[in-house]
């Protein structure tokens, strides 16, 4: 087998973004055609339970903590600096060294970075590099700009959002091959050639199809409740869309922050991390996303799709995943359009059946992780 140096600015593990779910499903995959060492930065400390999820794929692992003061000295100086705060925020000089070393003491035969983050830790290595941009993070930035109404968050995100599509421009001829999670992301980063589409997939075998008898909550919203797209999302399915309509509604994911919390009352359940996330699709009737930022591919709709819960959301995020609108999906984009969707899916077991059905056979045709992943695995090995 080959040698396959993965370097990561997050360990994968637990699935709690949408980084950590792809990489994960590509080191399990990968494993089975080449011999991975895993070099990952972190944050906080590992125990061996969580290692060992992720590490059993592996040949070899190891890790390198952020020092805080690093971090907040990096980012203070920063604003002087080109570089993205984002990329600034998970790099370290002393463990730039330290990866360089490990890998020599390796000798890999190619290199796969996942996210311009690890970029500069990559970019100076001697050996094949393969990078996985994954979203198109400036356009992410650059629709938080537009949204964003505080004036110094707005030049913030205005001034990240620049530094980002340079750097995307910039890193992208270190590397002989590069991959992006949808073609809306792919056609977000002008300028960057070679570009090949690995979207997510969805474990069809776990997330199986199954109807439960007892459904508790008539609308599920899920994802990382620290993150501002799905933030926004939440507040705006509450204050919006729900209103003073008498729905149940679940809002079910880690990090819940203090304006997700505050949402919560007698009809409106704020879960947090739930250890089972089926448990959340099982009992509701529903699936509602209304985001209107961010970019990428949102993996709690395929799994809706996937386990049988009909979703309705907005062409954003549609379009990185090309369900038919209709049929497989209901599309929205503003409020009074919600609430008629919901109405009607609630009020229609017939329809709620037909849409569960076929997005169930959508994903099955187009997102299953065995099938992008051999994209994958095919991509790296034709690097020399």
């Amino acid at each position: 087998m080959k040698k396959l140096v993965v370097l990561s600015s997050r360990f994968p593990y637990p699935l709690v973004k949408g980084d950590k779910l792809r990489l994960y499903h590509q080191l399990k995959y990968l494993s089975k055609h080449f011999e991975i060492h895993l070099l990952s930065t972190i944050e906080v400390d590992l125990n061996q339970g969580v290692a060992h999820e992720v590490t059993q794929y592996c040949k070899s692992f190891k890790y390198f903590r952020i020092p805080k003061s690093s971090q907040a000295i990096g980012l203070a100086t920063n604003i002087f600096s080109s570089l993205p705060f984002q990329v600034k925020y998970f790099f370290d000089k002393k463990i730039k060294e330290r990866i360089a070393e490990e890998v020599m003491r390796i000798e890999p035969d190619i290199v796969f970075c996942q996210l311009i983050r690890m970029a500069p830790y990559a970019n100076d290595l001697e050996y094949p590099l393969v990078i996985d941009y994954m979203d198109a993070f400036s356009l992410i930035m650059n629709r938080q700009y537009k949204s964003e109404k505080r004036f110094y968050k707005k030049w913030f995100y205005n001034l990240e959002a620049k530094r980002l599509k340079r750097y995307e421009q910039k890193v992208q001829n270190n590397y002989q091959a590069k991959t992006i999670i949808s073609e809306q992301d792919k056609n977000a980063l002008e300028g960057i050639t070679g570009l090949e589409v690995i979207t997510n997939g969805v474990d069809l075998d776990y997330f199986e199809r199954a109807e439960s008898p007892i459904k508790h909550y008539d609308i599920l919203f899920a994802g990382n409740m620290g993150y501002k797209p799905n933030v926004a999302a939440a507040k705006y399915l509450i204050k919006e869309i729900v209103e003073e309509q008498t729905y149940k509604v679940l809002i079910a994911g880690a990090r819940p922050i203090t304006e997700v919390q505050q949402l919560a009352s007698k009809d409106v359940t704020i879960s947090g991390w739930v250890k089972d996330i089926r448990d959340a699709y099982h009992k509701s009737k529903i699936f509602v996303a209304p985001l209107f930022e961010g970019a990428g591919q949102q993996n709690k709709i395929l799994q809706a799709m996937a386990i049988g819960v009909p979703c309705i959301t907005t062409h954003l995020v549609n379009n990185a995943i090309g369900a038919k609108d209709g049929t497989e999906v209901l599309i929205a984009n503003d409020k009074e359009s919600f609430k008629a969707h919901i109405k009607r899916l609630l009020g229609d077991i017939e329809l709620a059946n037909n849409l569960a059905c076929n997005a169930r056979k959508f994903v099955e045709s187009k997102y299953s992780w065995a099938h992008q992943n051999a994209k994958l695995a095919e991509l790296i090995n034709s690097v020399t």
